[in-house]
């Protein structure tokens, strides 16, 4: 188990280095940073409210980073190794598989947050412990397994898609080590009502008593016409993967996977057959051959019953993580050299490598890009005084030359690398945080509505190649795009 923990911890710390380096605060981080609250289970998260309140020795946060992301590598850590130790029964042969859970790219956006880098892997820990922990009391075993699914709900919602495809991962490793029909469908009714009970648990009473009630494009809840709408979700978030992921080549890395996996399963199935031949064996080898396929599906099946999809949001991909462990698990176990397997699993593990440092530098490099154009709207805004006038944006931000070369081979870092400088609320904090403090503006009120459409004839206040910043009495328009008013 030490040696083995000491890789995991060694991978993940090696895949978030580029992040530390870069130091940059992302996203919430920046309002939490500067105001210092919780505010995670007014989105049904309370137990990432209390995480972070016993980190900080208080409910009112401050800014401890590194320490949550060094935090965070250790838990997850510590989750490959008791899925290595306990679901692999510590076989050496297997000792690299669990670091496969780390190279799919969508695990770097939540390990980008300051504060959410800990309560997200916290969250992918329990998904992990609900298929690794065990105990030989039957009923504290029910318990436990309940009170993990209910823990990753209230750490992370989406990580419970992870807990999914864990159960397929084991369902193979249990057939692959032999083990009894009986002992394998037992193990998937105990674990299936489990998770029934514990998102009962979660649905009905956590979360109606820590959600805020308001449900966002941003937080939808689950949509009332759930076959039209699996459908759409679906669609959309097949089309954001296969465009963002590898570059070209997204459908036919999807597909060849799904293939793949099929026929993988196959032989798993047909010799776990020929070695029991039971009749109880030969449904323990459909339900395999059925549950591949459905954990394609499971890896984004909580996502794909929401009101609106969350498309763009590459941390709620986190299942995908789960799923690239499940077909490695197929891999290693149907290979007979582990040599080879271990081969085929440093392709990617090196492509992990390469896309967290081409993300670090391009984060740091489009940091530097956005606290100069801060630096423009402070120098023209010098003699305004704080919280005076109301700051708006039109057109595509300048973005580093780093971030655009970078995009070439990592498309997924025009999504994951934010744009703060357009209308929503995260520009505000951005510009708070480095030195411009102005109010947020009201876009339903009729001052605002007419400045957007005719900010063309107020007065040009700064004027370069890249930006105009227009301002009338109350308003300030930073146009990014030259040609607007010409």
């Amino acid at each position: 188990m030490k040696k083995s923990y000491q890789l995991y911890f060694l991978s993940t710390l090696v895949l978030v280095l580029p992040i530390i380096i870069a130091n940059v605060y992302y996203s919430d981080d920046i309002n939490r940073s500067i105001n210092g609250y919780t505010m995670w289970g007014i989105d049904g998260r309370p137990l990432s409210d209390n995480l972070m309140t016993i980190l900080n020795f208080n409910s009112h946060l401050s800014d401890t980073a590194p320490l949550p992301l060094l935090l965070a590598v250790t838990i997850l850590a510590l989750a490959l190794g008791i899925f290595f130790k306990n679901t692999l029964n510590a076989d050496k042969r297997y000792i690299f598989l669990p670091i496969s859970f780390l190279i799919s790219p969508f695990i770097i956006e939540p390990l980008s947050y300051r504060f959410d880098s800990l309560t997200i892997s916290a969250s992918i820990f329990f998904a992990f412990a609900f298929i690794s922990i065990k105990t030989k009391n039957k009923i504290v075993s029910f318990l436990l397994k309940t009170g993990f699914i209910v823990s990753v709900f209230s750490f992370y919602q989406p990580s419970i898609n992870i807990a999914l495809t864990l159960m397929s991962v084991e369902l193979f490793i249990n057939m692959k080590f032999q083990k009894h029909a009986s002992y394998i469908l037992k193990s998937l009714v105990v674990k299936l009502f489990s998770l029934i009970i514990g998102s009962v648990i979660y649905m009905k009473v956590v979360l109606p008593l820590t959600h805020s009630g308001d449900n966002t494009s941003n937080h939808p809840g689950i949509s009332d016409n759930i076959f039209a709408r699996t459908l759409s979700n679906a669609s959309a978030y097949y089309q954001f993967f296969c465009d963002n992921v590898v570059l070209n080549y997204g459908k036919a890395l999807l597909l060849s996977s799904l293939i793949v996996s099929i026929a993988l399963s196959m032989v798993i199935c047909i010799k776990y057959y020929r070695v029991n031949k039971g009749k109880i064996d030969i449904i323990v080898s459909i339900i395999g051959i059925i549950a591949t396929p459905l954990t394609f599906i499971a890896s984004m099946i909580t996502l794909l019953l929401l009101e609106n999809p969350l498309v763009t949001f590459a941390r709620v991909y986190i299942g995908i993580n789960g799923l690239v462990l499940f077909i490695f698990t197929l891999i290693f176990l149907t290979l007979k050299s582990t040599r080879l397997s271990n081969y085929i699993l440093f392709i990617p593990a090196m492509y992990i490598a390469s896309f967290s440092f081409s993300y670090g530098n391009a984060l740091r490099m489009q940091n530097v890009t956005n606290m100069h154009v801060v630096e423009v709207i402070k120098q023209a805004l010098k003699e305004t005084p704080d919280n005076s006038v109301k700051i708006l944006f039109n057109g595509d931000a300048p973005k580093s030359p780093v971030l655009i070369n970078s995009e070439k081979n990592y498309p997924l870092l025009k999504t994951i690398v934010l744009n703060y400088f357009y209308n929503w609320f995260g520009a505000y904090t951005y510009m708070k945080l480095n030195g411009v403090n102005q109010d947020y503006p009201d876009f339903s009120s009729k001052s605002t509505t007419s400045f957007i459409s005719g900010y063309c004839n107020s007065e040009v206040i700064y004027s370069s190649s890249s930006i105009k910043i227009y301002k009338d009495a109350d308003n300030v328009m930073v146009d990014f795009q030259k040609n607007t008013c010409n």
